[in-house]
């Protein structure tokens, strides 16, 4: 299995129809879990993912403005 890199998951996102995208971190999502080993053996992790999509293109709940709280 490929593992994609930060700017190819942004891509990705962008290539969807979002904007201003950036990966504002990265965290062990499975740290404490039955599955920590499992896993740790393929590499996950867990991201956290800023962006924005115009009003137009989804319903939103902030009025088509900027997330405000991406940091």
């Amino acid at each position: 299995m490929e593992r994609l890199l930060e700017a190819e998951l942004i891509d990705v996102f962008a290539s969807a129809g979002f904007s201003d995208v950036a990966m504002t971190g990265r965290f062990d999502c499975s740290a404490g879990t039955t599955k920590e080993r499992t896993a740790r053996r393929y590499g996950v992790v867990g991201v956290n993912l800023c962006a924005s999509k115009s009003a137009g293109s989804m319903t939103s709940w902030n009025g088509g403005q900027k997330w405000p709280n991406c940091f």
